[in-house]
């Protein structure tokens, strides 16, 4: 990989455990690292890192507010999650939180894996009461898309709530895998709201990250969750059980592909042009 590359790959290491990087390096300038940082949703990431660098005070108050920015939107996030959740329990919905709502919480600090949106399940039968408790927390229905309805409250609040993950005429692996609730477990205390296991957490991390790579595009954030979870779930993970699922989805290839890729970006390995054309690929497509 080129120095660039391996210099945001400093750059999140130095996030996730806290350490000072180097300075920008002469082939990569700061704008460059902050458009990386807006297509890819890293900005606390990338750029928080970069305020412990010799830069000028003008560079660094511009990394402060966008950094302060994405801290506001995830601090609302988590609170306006756990109003939702708490009034779907309370109310009978059968939900679960899905995809960032969760990866959230496996990483040292929540503001460290930006969402644009919270999405949720909803179980069957229960949507038209989802959307009265939406509603009466301020959310209005912006759009109904396929396998989900996307809520929006200002000023960058949004919701989708799914009645199936996966579209059935396209993703029909992953939409049989996923179409109920058979693989979650409930949470500890809770009568309606779900969970996966960490091993079929997994497997639908890998599962929508796969539709995101070969739809519309599936940037480096993507690849820092991987590390990020297998880190945090290190030794404790039954892989034999997470391979015969990928197995199942159709995605077993990809992943092994992808886990690898994680480990030559983020902990400096040899590489090969293979790997190297699949990070440039997904560095480029943003999410």
């Amino acid at each position: 990989m080129i120095k660039s590359e391996l210099y945001l790959a400093e750059l999140v290491k130095a996030c996730l455990e806290n350490t000072t990087p180097s300075d920008i390096p002469s082939d990569i300038t700061l704008k460059e690292i902050v458009d990386i940082a807006r297509v890819n949703h890293m900005d606390y990431m990338l750029l928080s890192p970069l305020l412990k660098t010799n830069l000028s005070e003008d560079d660094k108050e511009l990394l402060r507010q966008k950094v302060k920015r994405s801290m506001i939107k995830t601090c609302v996030q988590v609170d306006e999650q756990k109003k939702m959740v708490k009034r779907f329990e309370a109310a009978g919905v059968v939900n679960q939180p899905m995809k960032g709502a969760y990866l959230k919480f496996i990483y040292p600090q929540p503001t460290m894996r930006e969402m644009s949106d919270i999405d949720i399940l909803i179980g069957e039968g229960c949507m038209d009461k989802a959307s009265e408790i939406l509603t009466d927390l301020g959310y209005e229905l912006h759009q109904k898309i396929h396998h989900h309805d996307v809520y929006r409250k200002a000023p960058f609040m949004i919701i989708e709530a799914h009645h199936s993950m996966y579209d059935k005429t396209v993703d029909k692996k992953q939409y049989e895998y996923f179409s109920d609730f058979s693989k979650a477990v409930l949470n500890e205390g809770a009568k309606y709201t779900y969970n996966f296991t960490p091993e079929d957490f997994y497997v639908y991390m890998m599962s929508h990250m796969a539709k995101h790579f070969y739809k519309r595009g599936c940037g480096i954030r993507n690849i820092v969750d991987v590390y990020v979870y297998r880190n945090y779930y290190k030794g404790k993970l039954n892989e034999k059980y997470i391979d015969e699922e990928l197995e199942k989805c159709g995605i077993y290839s990809f992943t092994k592909h992808i886990e690898k890729l994680c480990y030559i970006w983020l902990d400096n390995l040899e590489s090969t042009q293979f790997y190297d054309n699949l990070f440039t690929y997904m560095l480029e497509s943003g999410i």
